[in-house]
């Protein structure tokens, strides 16, 4: 995203821009490694531009910074909404697999010709040494609370999109979620390996 009256209106217009300027763009993101870093590293990478990272601790810290013209692009996960809805800034594209139901106008990263996808995941989680019947009455519970009107309704205003995962099914997202951002990490040159294996 980009101040509302930033000069680029598609993310093919900063990549242009930076193209020229080599350095002159500076991107404000939730931290080195992030997968909002990750992402702009894919860009970088990929048309090879150079560009001036600032890391922040978060999304609105980084969203401040865009806002106050310390920096010229932000990175950011879905704080980003308020901002975009009250015309401050301007969403240049998305990174997940469709396009948020909230602004169809933003084209994922993928459509604007970028090899990456994350979808983040909030989610709940309890020590390996929970007991499994504890463990099947939670997610029993969690199931039946994500179909509650109320919840939905609250996630829908932040544009977030209801799943639901059970432990296994939420183990295997993480393990697969886990390769495609090393990938990028690695190609991108910010880590040479990991330091951790998801098995």
């Amino acid at each position: 995203m980009v101040k509302s009256d930033a000069p680029w209106k598609t993310l093919k217009e900063l990549v242009e821009f930076a193209k020229k300027n080599p350095g002159k763009i500076k991107y404000a993101t939730t931290g080195v490694g992030s997968t909002t870093h990750a992402a702009v590293e894919e860009i970088i990478v990929k048309d090879g531009v150079e560009m001036i990272h600032i890391p922040y601790k978060g999304s609105i810290e980084a969203i401040t910074a865009l806002l106050g013209g310390h920096v010229d692009m932000a990175s950011v996960t879905s704080e980003f909404i308020p901002s975009v809805q009250g015309g401050q800034t301007r969403l240049l594209a998305t990174m997940g697999e469709k396009r948020a139901a909230k602004f169809l106008n933003a084209p994922t990263m993928k459509e604007a010709g970028y090899d990456f996808v994350n979808d983040a995941v909030y989610a709940v989680v309890a020590p390996a040494t929970l007991p499994a019947d504890i463990a099947k009455k939670l997610e029993e519970a969690f199931a039946k609370a994500g179909e509650n009107k109320e919840y939905r309704d609250a996630l829908d205003k932040v544009d977030l999109t209801p799943v639901y995962y059970n432990g296994k099914a939420f183990d295997d997202f993480l393990k697969m979620n886990w390769k495609k951002i090393n990938k990028h990490l690695i190609q991108s040159g910010l880590i040479k390996e990991t330091a951790t294996q998801p098995e």
